[in-house]
């Protein structure tokens, strides 16, 4: 009987992660890493990936065993791929071709003007695999990490600052600073909007968002979750997965922003703050290595051809596909 494709639901999670774990480890013991094994994720984690994007989850499945999967996310117009695994023992038969295929039309069919993905930087496999479905290499994003001292102060703004948790705003006021939220991204990539994400991680209780103003303007974003993905993993950082600032402040004035990060790390009990910076953002890069982060791991971010990044690499404007 041959395999089918449909969308993921919610029932498809169990199998699903055991694929995650089970493809994810042979292809780290493929590529010769020592620490190979991937744990299972927890069920409300992939619970809040499945609900980002339920249009653009599916599965690959013959007489009702999953033998393949892929995750699709959608910020407004700018999507992307990921995580996808095709069991070890299917591998070889097109089935990640197919899945890949059918996560790209669900994203074009939604209105995505980018389309990319992030892989191992040093897996020659992945490359040939999505250079053949018509992605281009770019860039380098590398993840950066910086301790925060465990007696850190809490940090006192200047009283033109309002930091906006948005966790705590009430359901009435949050259109309104989602609509702030959307006229920044917008204006560092067109069609960019996070408010979705937002809501995911506060309805998960998995982090939350945090609007920066200044003299009533908003001029920097971040979301960043700050619990576990595992039971396995160590509670440890901050886990930064978008970081903008308004693109007339000078590269200087990210000082505010990494500021806010080690208070909010710190409010959280968190040692570190983790972040990933695609290299396109070289100034921004710099910036943060000559204030005590340091490179952890690098990914290789690709996108589809006719479908790329649109903003500008001087900018802030710092997330992760993943």
């Amino acid at each position: 009987m041959m395999p089918t494709i449909r969308q993921m639901v919610e029932s498809d999670l169990s199998q699903v992660n055991l694929i995650l774990s089970k493809a994810f480890t042979h292809a780290r013991l493929q590529n010769g890493l020592s620490d190979s094994r991937v744990p299972l994720c927890k069920i409300e984690f992939l619970k809040m990936y499945l609900a980002g994007s339920p249009s653009g989850a599916w599965v690959m499945e013959r007489n009702g065993r999953i033998l393949a999967y892929c995750f699709s996310r959608l910020w407004g117009s700018v999507g992307w791929i990921g995580p996808l695994s095709v069991l070890p023992e299917e591998e070889g038969r097109g089935y990640g071709k197919q899945i890949v295929g059918a996560a790209v039309e669900a994203l074009k069919g939604e209105g995505a003007k980018t389309i990319g993905l992030e892989m191992p930087a040093h897996s020659f496999r992945n490359l040939a695999f999505y250079t053949k479905l018509g992605f281009r290499a770019n860039q380098l994003t590398v993840d950066l990490v910086r301790n925060v001292p465990s007696l850190a102060p809490s940090q006192s703004f200047s009283e033109n600052v309002l930091i906006v948790k948005m966790g705590d705003v009430s359901p009435s006021e949050k259109p309104r600073y989602f609509e702030d939220l959307r006229r920044l991204s917008k204006r560092l990539q067109a069609g960019l909007d996070y408010s979705r994400e937002v809501q995911l991680a506060n309805d998960f209780e998995f982090g939350d968002g945090r609007l920066v103003y200044c003299n009533d303007s908003l001029i920097g974003f971040i979301l960043a979750h700050t619990e576990i993905y595992s039971e396995e993993e160590s509670h440890e950082y901050l886990k930064v997965n978008a970081l903008q600032m308004a693109p007339e402040l000078e590269l200087h004035q990210l000082e505010l922003l990494v500021a806010l990060m080690e208070d909010w790390a710190c409010s959280e009990g968190l040692a570190s703050i983790y972040l990933r910076v695609p290299l396109r953002y070289h100034d921004g890069f710099r910036f943060l290595l000559s204030h005590n982060f340091f490179a952890v791991h690098n990914e290789l971010r690709m996108t589809l051809e006719g479908f790329p990044q649109l903003d500008d690499p001087r900018s802030i404007n710092f997330n992760k596909w993943e």
